[in-house]
């Protein structure tokens, strides 16, 4: 079976802060006429596989809810500059930058206390990712 990720949903009690946080730290951008502000909102990154913030109330039957359940990564073309703007405004920043061979991370957290992987890959692998689909 062959399949594609369409999208990736973060069910959270706090919808403006999460919606503040993933489009003025991460730079997605909120599809108006996919979102409403009551239970979900749409964001579009600038590739990749779109986010779903959605009113934790609306949790499908048998779902637990976890805080922090999720990690979530995010390719970033000036890792220095997103984890300086982490760490100033108060975004709790879990680990330093590290070399991970395929380029430079750093793991923080959302509102929600989700985990986000933030990296900065390499032309290599960023290349390679191009090749197969997944720019």
């Amino acid at each position: 079976m062959a399949s594609t990720t369409t999208l990736i949903s973060i069910y959270c009690d706090d919808l403006p802060a999460m919606r503040a946080f993933y489009t003025g730290r991460l730079g997605l951008e909120v599809v108006p006429f996919l979102s409403n502000e009551s239970d979900f909102i749409f964001l579009k990154p600038t590739s990749g596989t779109p986010v779903a913030l959605r009113a934790a109330s609306g949790r499908p039957a048998g779902m637990p809810p976890s805080v922090g359940c999720i990690e979530i990564g995010f390719d970033v073309p000036d890792i220095q500059a997103v984890y300086n703007d982490f760490k100033t405004t108060g975004v709790p920043v879990v680990t330093e930058i590290a070399d991970m061979g395929a380029g430079l991370y750093f793991v923080a957290k959302d509102p929600a206390g989700n985990f986000l992987s933030i990296t900065q890959l390499n032309d290599m692998v960023r290349a390679s990712r191009e090749q197969m689909g997944q720019s």
